[in-house]
C-alpha cells in the first residue's frame, strides 16, 4: 500500500471514529481508532495522534477533573492538577501553581510528538 493510500485510509478511519464517537457508537469509536492507530504504524510519516485530546480529557475525567476538555496544541501536559487540569512543568512533589493542590498526577503521554 502507498502512502498516499494510507493517508487516505487514515483519514477516512479518522472521520468514522469520530462520527461514531458522535453518535456514542463507542465500540465502533474504538474499532476505528484502532485502524487508524495500526495504519500509523505501517505508514513511514507516522502523523500524531488524532484522537489525543480525548485521552487527556478521559484522564482528567478518571481524576475527577470536570474543566473543559483538553486542546491538543503543543506538548502533552507532564502532570494534570485535580482541581485545574494539565501542568506543564511541575517537580512531582509540589503543590500546584495555580491552586496549591496537592492531587497532582503524572501524565503518562508519549512525548516523543508520536502517539499511539
Amino acid at each position: 500500500m502507498t502512502n498516499e493510500r494510507l493517508l487516505d485510509a487514515m483519514d477516512e478511519a479518522e472521520k468514522k471514529a469520530i462520527d461514531s464517537l458522535t453518535r456514542y457508537k463507542f465500540h465502533m469509536f474504538g474499532y476505528w481508532s484502532a485502524i487508524w492507530v495500526h495504519l500509523n504504524h505501517l505508514s513511514d510519516l507516522r502523523k500524531p495522534n488524532p484522537f489525543r485530546a480525548v485521552v487527556l480529557t478521559a484522564r482528567l475525567l478518571q481524576i475527577g477533573h470536570t474543566a473543559q476538555p483538553v486542546t491538543t496544541a503543543g506538548p502533552p501536559p507532564a502532570f494534570i492538577c485535580a482541581n485545574c487540569g494539565p501542568i506543564p512543568e511541575l517537580d512531582p512533589h509540589a503543590h500546584c501553581p495555580n491552586c496549591g493542590s496537592d492531587h497532582i498526577v503524572p501524565n503518562h503521554a508519549p512525548t516523543n510528538g508520536v502517539h499511539p
